[in-house]
């Protein structure tokens, strides 16, 4: 029978694992991220509920430390590796799914994205999606090339979020009525020295 002191080093190697595919999932992969995709399905679920992505994160490395547990791995590298998996098996479970792109065809309201910011550097690769009412369900997400973007959605409030590096991500009421005008939305960017990872994380 393992010492507390054996087991308690178990358990910090099997949640030190946990962190690490925590942070590399959050890092390297952007919106695809595991992490995230948990939160959102979380939101979905359990309606209302305060920063999902954080109780995700929670929820990975408590599990990191159980399968460790329940295995009762025999050294602190098996545990660190166990710890480790448990984004894997979790990533199976919620298999990312490309939102589609906005609709570019005339049809419906016409809506014009102006982004700017307040630096007046140069908009490149800013991420835009376009979420429903509650802002839990993403409805579209593109990556325009500059930053103008013209696309047509059908009538209905939805949520319009714009995120670029370096910037607080801005997010908009959209509400749009058959058979109106064309809509400018312009957007400015305001400079942010929060990493945008952090920024979903507590969105």
């Amino acid at each position: 029978m393992k010492s507390p002191t054996a087991r308690i080093a178990m358990i910090l190697s099997a949640f030190i694992g946990g962190v690490v595919c925590t942070l590399a999932d959050l890092l390297q992969k952007s919106e695809a991220s595991a992490v995230l995709l948990i939160g959102r399905e979380l939101n979905e679920i359990f309606s209302g509920v305060r920063w999902p992505n954080v109780i995700a994160i929670v929820l990975i490395l408590s599990l990191a430390v159980a399968v460790s547990l329940i295995f009762d791995s025999g050294t602190k590298k098996s545990a660190f590796y166990l710890g480790a998996s448990v984004l894997s098996l979790l990533m199976t479970a919620t298999p990312y799914k490309v939102p589609p792109g906005f609709k570019t065809e005339p049809n419906s309201v016409e809506v014009n994205l102006s982004i700017s910011t307040e630096d007046n550097k140069p908009v490149t690769n800013a991420l835009v999606t376009l979420r429903d009412a509650s802002g839990k369900t993403i409805l579209s997400r593109t990556r325009p090339p500059g930053s103008r973007l013209r696309f047509f959605q059908d009538g209905g409030t939805y949520q319009l979020s714009v995120e670029l590096s370096g910037y607080q991500t801005s997010t908009q009421r959209l509400s749009l009525q058959e058979g109106s005008s064309p809509q400018s939305l312009s957007v400015v960017l305001q400079p942010s020295s929060t990493p945008l990872i952090l920024q979903r994380i507590f969105r």
